[in-house]
């Protein structure tokens, strides 16, 4: 087949989204943004499995190939991904180097991907978080209302950690799921790399407003490592904490991948899913009182000060999003 008859057979066939073709325009100059193409983010797990074979067929690219591949692989759902997982077509091209590359960064293990069920036996904030959601949602409940005026006429639904469901947590694509989101409209991969925060709680509402929930227990968790990304992924992130600062005003130099990573990771996707994608969200943390297991603070006012130098150091004492966050603490004697 010679490269006309290609060249029209891709662009009837199938599309490409153009920010990864500028990456191999070498390689792939003739689709350009000014062909009528297909939207990689809408194909179905069908479209899918018929577009590869395609690919396969007409693609003498083997860089064109593994752009589309990915591209395509890392916009299905989880449902779908499971669903290849089991397929024919999985059979067949399982030994591409894409496909595989994809399956491992997607962590689809067993029947889902991002999912991480948690023991029940634990102890500190995985505890406390458990036994509130399951057997005190009405003492949470109060305590977001009060604390979020937005949030008073709704009814809160909490979607994790559930004991019915292992206690599983959400992160990633999974996260969007589980609240009610379709991972096809909201495009976290835009903004975040696989492997992104591991949510301690999710919650939806009645009027499609979706509620995160970071729990901590001692004093030493609110100093988490630095982002282990690679070179890729860590780019993305740190463009993405860069905007959330720049949208916050904050001129400060201070390396949000850095220090206080976990917090500020939580505050990005805040902004991402408030201001990006205009879902109606509220980031909660909760702070624990009290667990002796872990050492942690005996009174609020201990925690006060910890959270007060950690805010004052990444220059977030005030900003637009504070009115979507709260801080809530809550006594292990209460749970």
């Amino acid at each position: 087949m010679n490269k006309n008859i290609l060249v029209k057979n891709l662009k009837k066939r199938f599309g490409a989204v153009e920010e990864d073709l500028t990456y191999h325009k070498e390689d792939i100059n003739y689709l350009d943004e000014r062909n009528e193409i297909e939207n990689i983010y809408s194909w179905s797990f069908e479209a899918f499995v018929k577009h590869y074979q395609l690919i396969r067929e007409y693609a003498l690219d083997e860089k064109l190939l593994e752009i589309l591949g990915w591209r395509i692989l890392h916009h299905l759902s989880t449902e779908e991904l499971i669903k290849l997982k089991s397929s024919e077509f999985l059979k067949r091209y399982g030994n591409n180097r894409i496909i595989k590359n994809a399956l491992m960064e997607a962590e689809i293990k067993g029947e889902s991907m991002a999912i991480k069920p948690q023991k029940s036996d634990g102890k500190g904030s995985l505890k406390q978080l458990q036994r509130l959601i399951n057997q005190n949602q009405d003492l949470v409940n109060r305590l977001v209302q009060n604390h979020i005026e937005e949030l008073k006429s709704h009814q809160i639904q909490w979607m994790s950690p559930l004991e019915g469901n292992h206690y599983s947590e959400y992160t990633d694509n999974s996260f969007i799921e589980r609240v009610g989101l379709n991972i096809k409209e909201i495009r976290l991969r835009e903004f975040w790399p696989s492997r992104g925060p591991n949510w301690d709680a999710l919650a939806k509402t009645d009027k499609g407003a979706v509620i995160l929930v970071e729990a901590k227990a001692n004093i030493p968790e609110l100093s988490s490592p630095s982002s282990g990304a690679g070179e890729a992924s860590l780019r993305l992130i740190q463009n993405s904490l860069n905007a959330t600062k720049q949208y916050l005003g904050i001129i400060n130099e201070v390396n949000w991948a850095g220090k206080y990573y976990q917090y500020t990771n939580r505050i990005a996707h805040l902004y991402f899913l408030r201001e990006l994608r205009g879902i109606d969200t509220f980031l909660i943390n909760i702070y624990f009182v009290g667990d002796e297991s872990v050492d942690g603070p005996k009174t609020i006012d201990e925690w006060k000060g910890a959270i007060k130098v950690m805010n004052h150091y990444l220059g977030l004492s005030s900003h637009k999003l504070k009115k979507y966050m709260a801080d809530i603490f809550i006594d292990v004697n209460l749970v």
